[in-house]
């Protein structure tokens, strides 16, 4: 008979109690859709998110929400949360950016000198460029006709651009 070795410890998990604090990013872009995090409303009696923006005003009675914002602006979120007849409530603020992020390229097509340098301007400040010769710097110098594109963010929104060149050595090579 084999024996067993089985070992025992005192456990009493009492559960934390539910507040209404959440985590929710503070900036996103028009279009998004957004979903708060860190909750532990889970064992409060009753959970309540009123979220109050330009054109919204939300009302949401369970313990999370997932909701898309079609307008820009600054909008409010409030949880509320209910346990033994108390409330408790804690709140953010949410900036919505339009999603009209622009860049502009020079308005050059045809290209006298043997090279030139893109680098767009942004109607925000740029963050990060994914360039179509697989580049990822704020500008690239370029050396032969062709379309070069652009996918660039700002961090919360992104656009898509492209230019065609035209050098004048690549169609009068003497």
């Amino acid at each position: 008979h084999d024996e067993e070795n089985i070992s025992t410890y005192n456990f009493c998990g009492t559960p934390l109690p539910p507040k209404p604090d959440f985590s929710l990013t503070d900036t996103i872009c028009q279009y998004s859709c957004l979903q708060p995090d860190s909750l532990r409303n889970k064992l409060a009696h009753h959970a309540e998110w009123h979220i109050v923006g330009p054109t919204t005003d939300t009302i949401v009675a369970d313990t999370t929400f997932n909701i898309c914002f079609d307008e820009a602006g600054v909008y409010q979120i409030k949880q509320t949360i209910w346990l033994l007849g108390c409330t408790e409530e804690y709140s953010k603020t949410l900036v919505v950016l339009a999603d009209n992020l622009t860049a502009s390229f020079q308005t050059d097509t045809f290209i006298c000198e043997n090279e030139t340098t893109l680098h767009p301007i942004g109607n925000r400040p740029l963050q990060s460029f994914n360039w179509s010769t697989g580049q990822t710097s704020p500008s690239i110098t370029v050396h032969q006709s062709g379309q070069y594109s652009l996918m660039a963010s700002d961090g919360y929104c992104t656009l898509m651009d492209s230019i065609r060149l035209h050098f004048f050595k690549d169609s009068y090579p003497l």
